[in-house]
């Protein structure tokens, strides 16, 4: 911990107090009430500003923290109820007309995770809602939303035909303030690294999904180990260990403290899907966070020597503590190959990244051909892939 500020520090071990895992409130020295202003927003920049105040409320711990400070994180808190109110008066409109249409999404990442590991759902943002659809139900889905108001916008650098292939999604936009967005999934582990080198089962993970409640609603969530994987996938591989950084790990922890993993299950799917160095990666951070899981998991979940050294000195907690973040740079390309498991991949990757199959260019460009193939791989040289 000692790369970290002072006010980096106070707020891992807030968490850390929350998680229950430091029974002292504080070892570290008496501040100012701009100190703790200053933590306060580093809570809100990683979006745990809500959980903090929901689990430090009734502590003693909480009584430490100046009487404005604690206002402040409370007006928070209840701001976000709105939110919620919100989303659960979408939900109860559009599950049931999926329903009536013979369409089950499994509903991944926020709406899950809020009611099934957070204490209060009002405890985790929801900004828009992530469903994953089959392929048989994604255009049905699409018309039922836009029947009810939705519209589709489709990205420039990333046209429908590219995300059906690479299994990304289908975002549609509300027209008024109680409807957000919406995320059609065609896949729960897109994008082309996964495309590319993993080897996901998917059938697996939907023949495992069960119910679960969002408040008053029952709907198809993942299992507990099948979700671990694909947050960790999400934080890793779709945002390289950027933003929501502490939220991120939170989401983990709480889904760890909130259910008996058969960490077993997690090492053969991570290694069958080719997905150990990657999961060896962040759950080495939330060792960091909560000491769990154990090292015995970590060391089944391994790369060799070197390749583990170079990957634990480009990420660490005090990486994501202070928000690090590679998105935009070089850095990024030598992350994600460093976290593929097998050389043969990492060679398919580097290749097809640069020279792709004629099918992939006329999904991403609209056309194919010699022409076409320079051109990308000029943008590729450059990074603008």
């Amino acid at each position: 911990m000692s790369r970290l500020t002072v006010s980096e520090q106070r707020l891992i071990h807030l968490m850390r107090i929350g998680f229950g895992i430091v029974e002292k409130p504080f070892e570290l020295k008496p501040i100012t009430d701009a100190a703790w202003a200053e933590t306060v927003r580093l809570a809100e920049e990683h979006d745990v500003s809500a959980w903090l105040y929901f689990v430090l409320k009734d502590s003693d711990s909480i009584t430490q923290i100046p009487l404005q400070v604690r206002e402040h994180l409370r007006a928070a808190f209840l701001k976000r109820s709105v939110n919620l109110q919100l989303r659960e008066a979408q939900l109860a409109r559009l599950l049931p007309l999926l329903v009536q249409d013979g369409i089950n999404p499994i509903f991944l990442k926020g709406a899950a995770l809020a009611y099934t590991v957070y204490p209060n759902p009002i405890c985790r943002g929801m900004g828009d809602l992530d469903l994953w659809v089959t392929a048989d139900e994604m255009l049905r889905a699409q018309a039922i939303l836009e029947a009810m108001g939705y519209q589709w916008r489709d990205k420039s650098d990333r046209p429908f035909e590219i995300q059906k292939r690479l299994g990304g999604e289908v975002q549609l936009f509300g027209g008024n303030m109680i409807d957000g967005m919406i995320e059609l999934h065609w896949s729960a582990f897109p994008g082309e690294w996964m495309w590319r080198t993993a080897h996901v089962d998917e059938e697996g993970i939907r023949n495992r999904a069960r119910r679960g409640q969002l408040g008053p609603q029952s709907v198809l969530v993942f299992s507990p180990e099948d979700t671990l994987i694909q947050l960790a996938a999400h934080f890793a591989i779709s945002h390289q260990l950027g933003s929501p950084w502490l939220r991120a790990l939170l989401d983990m922890a709480l889904l760890i403290q909130m259910n008996t993993i058969q960490w077993n299950w997690v090492i053969q799917r991570a290694h069958s899907w080719r997905l150990a160095s990657m999961m060896y990666l962040v759950l080495s951070l939330l060792h960091e966070l909560i000491g769990q899981p154990s090292k015995q998991i970590l060391n089944q979940l391994s790369p060799v020597l070197p390749h583990r050294a170079i990957i634990e000195r480009m990420a660490n907690l005090a990486s994501v503590a202070k928000k690090r973040d590679i998105r935009g740079g070089p850095r990024r390309f030598l992350f994600l190959l460093l976290i593929i498991d097998r050389w043969q991949d990492v060679l398919r990757l580097l290749g097809r990244a640069l020279w792709p199959e004629s099918e992939w260019l006329q999904a991403r460009y609209g056309r194919s051909g010699l022409g076409v193939q320079l051109q990308h791989l000029a943008h590729a040289a450059v990074g603008r892939i």
